[in-house]
């Protein structure tokens, strides 16, 4: 049971449009607490009243069985031996609690509201003495027992913001098998190759779901819950893959050497955690985290110089100069982050923000910082792609959304050598002292 701090906590009934709130909450859990139980009070109902917990969603008991195996394979040479791998599991996912943790931005626990001073050159109104001027921060209905502009009798007519949650959280869990085979080259040197792949369940996700149809017309007036403004509804609907091949290849100590190269080729995809309810339903996409390729090779070198090295075997000052030098390495190729391309303006009038627009050709990259990927309105891309006379996107028609579009483009690779230095000093048995020179991305 998650239970929010006297209370804290909160989740939204569809039904009637209510804001579920635990019984045993304090009233005096925030300043303005009082104030907003008596303004809101037509629009709250409590969970003793529904027959939930105090913590809104019950407790849910789920089963994690896990089993692997291993088989040792025939020796194919003196120095080579092969193991084979497998496993399967089910991992339950720690709970975002980011997200149940927003669920008391809402009434009756916060209401906000933004007041602007005067812009320059005017002389600013209001002072920090009473920055307010008096104003309460939630009105009541000025005509008490009337309906309010969206046709619905309330003690207030404010229409706030709110993140809630559901009723009942289903526990988040991960599915992972595994195949893998490891086996022995030489004395030193070792080769892993392993499948990887991944299932994620019941993953949270914050929808905005009071955002109103494209059309005309003023954006409250049309919400589905138009005594609310944007509206943000916790649950645990969206889902994850992954899938990858992984490839390992380590050699220890030779001759000062240890080497270590990883290289994965992998495709992650989900619904995303976030968006208005069109986007949610259309955003199946590659993950926002998705690197299609990573090579990582790595290097640790101690140099075979001074005493009981192969060169400049000596004592003495010889080997204070010429030994205990280390050179150490690690390289990163990496696939470029996804990102979706997005309009700056709402064409669909629905108060929603980053909308997608229409693909109507083969994005041209064009991977320079003052025009990524050919806009047609940008002349700065018309200067670096000459040859290109028709962009990929354009603005939707008004009162319409575009084409799902979420991470179909992909931003620039990464390419990083950090490098370090060391020289040890041995001053005598078990006192030593290091020197270290460290350069992150090198190139």
């Amino acid at each position: 049971f998650y239970q929010g701090i006297d209370g804290g906590k909160t989740a939204f009934d569809p039904v009637n449009q209510k804001i579920i709130v635990p019984s045993n909450f304090n009233h005096n859990a925030q300043l303005l607490t009082p104030q907003l139980i008596n303004l809101f009070s037509d629009r709250l109902e409590y969970t003793k009243d529904l027959g939930l917990p105090n913590s809104i969603q019950p407790a849910e008991w789920d089963y994690v069985p896990r089993f692997g195996l291993a088989w040792r394979t025939p020796n194919m040479s003196k120095n080579m031996t092969g193991v084979v791998r497998a496993g399967y599991g089910i991992y339950q996912l720690f709970t975002d609690f980011n997200n149940i943790n927003n669920e008391l931005a809402s009434v009756p626990f916060i209401a906000s509201s933004t007041v602007i001073n005067n812009a320059s050159p005017a002389i600013p109104q209001r002072t920090w003495a009473n920055y307010f001027e008096g104003q309460p921060n939630v009105l009541p209905n000025p005509n008490p027992g009337t309906a309010c502009s969206f046709g619905l009798v309330l003690e207030s007519c404010s229409t706030p913001n709110s993140q809630n949650g559901a009723t009942n959280w289903r526990n988040q869990y991960v599915q992972q098998w595994t195949l893998g085979f490891q086996t022995q080259v030489a004395s030193r040197t070792s080769v892993d190759v392993t499948y990887l792949g991944t299932k994620t369940t019941h993953l949270n996700a914050a929808i905005s779901n009071n955002d109103p149809a494209p059309g005309p017309g003023n954006v409250q007036a049309r919400r589905p819950y138009p005594q609310y403004g944007v509206m943000l509804f916790d649950q645990n609907s969206s889902h994850a893959n992954y899938n990858a091949l992984q490839v390992k290849v380590e050699q220890r100590a030779f001759h000062g050497l240890t080497f270590l190269a990883a290289y994965s080729y992998s495709k992650c995809m989900d619904q995303g955690n976030t968006g208005t309810t069109y986007y949610f339903l259309r955003q199946y996409a590659v993950c926002n985290y998705n690197f299609p390729q990573v090579f990582s090779p790595s290097f640790n070198y101690a140099l075979p110089f001074g005493h009981g090295q192969a060169f400049l075997n000596r004592g003495g000052w010889v080997n204070q100069a010429a030994g205990g030098w280390e050179l150490a390495g690690l390289w990163t190729l990496r696939s470029g982050a996804p990102f979706t391309p997005t309009i700056g303006t709402d064409v669909a009038n629905t108060g929603v923000g980053s909308q997608w627009p229409v693909v109507v050709g083969k994005p041209t990259l064009v991977h320079s910082p003052d025009c990524w990927f050919y806009v047609a309105g940008n002349t700065k891309c018309q200067a670096l792609s000459p040859g290109t006379t028709t962009a990929a996107y354009k603005d939707p028609a008004k009162y319409t959304y575009g084409d799902p579009v979420r991470n179909t483009l992909y931003s620039g690779t990464l390419n990083e050598l950090d490098f370090n230095i060391i020289k040890t000093f041995y001053v005598r048995e078990g006192i030593s002292l290091e020197f270290h020179a460290e350069a992150f991305n090198l190139l």
